[in-house]
């Protein structure tokens, strides 16, 4: 037997997470419907070229798209981005933007472009930070490449 249970005077306070992903491209057309291209959680790092000069750094160009809705949030606020490399590695300041919150189903999208350098290898993750605090964490692996067989 299914039981329905209703919760009343419960409100949310802090927006639901819609989605959280790590892709190669995102499109936002004018009417707010996004366009996913490539979904990724792993990418593939080539060997650094011989002769890069020291003081160039390759680097993955990681795009992150979170969209939010409000249920009973409603106001001005800022959300923040935080990559978490993996242990040993140095974290890059968040970076941060405004979002306004209509309540309901309303809600926001964000597309972040993000270079993550490819120095370290392993397990990354984007934080999603709401008032300071993890609202949801979003995992990418950086690994090798193979390197192609010789027949």
């Amino acid at each position: 037997m299914l039981e329905l249970v209703v919760c009343l005077g419960m409100a949310n306070t802090k927006p639901f997470v819609s989605l959280a992903c790590v892709c190669e491209k995102a499109l936002q057309e004018a009417d707010k419907v996004l366009s996913l291209i490539r979904v990724v959680d792993t990418y593939y790092v080539p060997p650094t070229p011989p002769g890069l000069p020291p003081d160039i750094k390759p680097a993955v160009d990681v795009t992150v798209v979170v969209t939010l809705k409000s249920g009973d949030v409603v106001g001005s606020y800022e959300i923040g981005l935080a990559l978490r490399p993996p242990i040993g590695a140095p974290a890059p300041e968040p970076k941060k933007w405004p979002i306004v919150f209509k309540g309901a189903e309303q809600g926001a999208n964000a597309i972040v472009k993000f270079p993550v350098s490819t120095d370290v290898l392993g397990l990354y993750w984007f934080d999603v930070l709401w008032k300071g605090e993890v609202l949801t964490s979003i995992p990418f692996k950086l690994v090798a490449a193979p390197t192609p067989s010789v027949h």
